[in-house]
């Protein structure tokens, strides 16, 4: 049975960020700000939001298919086919809305490589518990809240640098990456047996 390594998609395989920014800029004007600019996960501040507006404007993002505009990150589609080359069961695991399940494949089916698994919804609970019912050993993600949650439950954390977690101290388990080549190089040297 082959090892499960997880993968959540927005700013790990896609560049999310940006382009909701973009979009917003846009559509509503107001400041000019991009990835850089969030040295928090929650974006509302930054962008002179409250959180109700924010998540509204998120929707209307994503209800107008921009889900299936965004670019793959430097490097994604490689290590996503490097973790295939190692044989590990590669699944996606998100917090996106499930009703952009259609938008989300068809997103990986044109930017990742052939071969890779199923979307898993964390929306409505830790994606720790998700990756426990997949049976993960490893996870990538951009959100350390999400880091913690699944090393809480079991899987070697990856956590990708960004802005908004690049203040953030990291606790035994969760490794901080800076690329893909990290993580592959961290897999390859380290991965004897599934720690599961």
């Amino acid at each position: 049975m082959k090892t499960v390594f997880t993968v959540d998609i927005d700013e790990v395989l896609a560049e999310y960020v940006d382009t909701f920014l973009r979009w917003n800029w846009q559509v509503y004007g107001g400041p000019i700000l991009d990835r850089e600019d969030m040295d928090q996960y929650d974006m509302s501040d930054k962008m002179g939001l409250s959180r109700v507006e924010f998540y509204r404007r998120i929707t209307q993002f994503e209800e107008q298919g921009r889900l299936r505009t965004l670019s793959p990150r430097p490097g994604a589609a490689e290590g996503i086919q490097d973790l295939l080359d190692l044989d590990f069961d590669v699944q996606f695991v998100t917090n996106r809305h499930p009703r952009n399940h259609l938008d989300t494949r068809r997103w990986i089916n044109e930017n990742m490589p052939y071969g890779t698994g199923q979307i898993w919804y964390a929306w409505k609970k830790p994606k720790g518990v998700v990756i426990d019912e997949l049976g993960a050993a490893y996870h990538i993600d951009d959100s350390l809240k999400n880091c913690k949650s699944t090393h809480e439950w079991g899987a070697e954390s990856f956590l990708l640098d960004c802005p908004w977690n690049r203040d953030k101290e990291l606790e035994e388990g969760i490794i901080r990456v800076y690329n893909w080549s990290d993580v592959i190089k961290y897999v390859r040297d380290n991965r004897t047996v599934d720690p599961r």
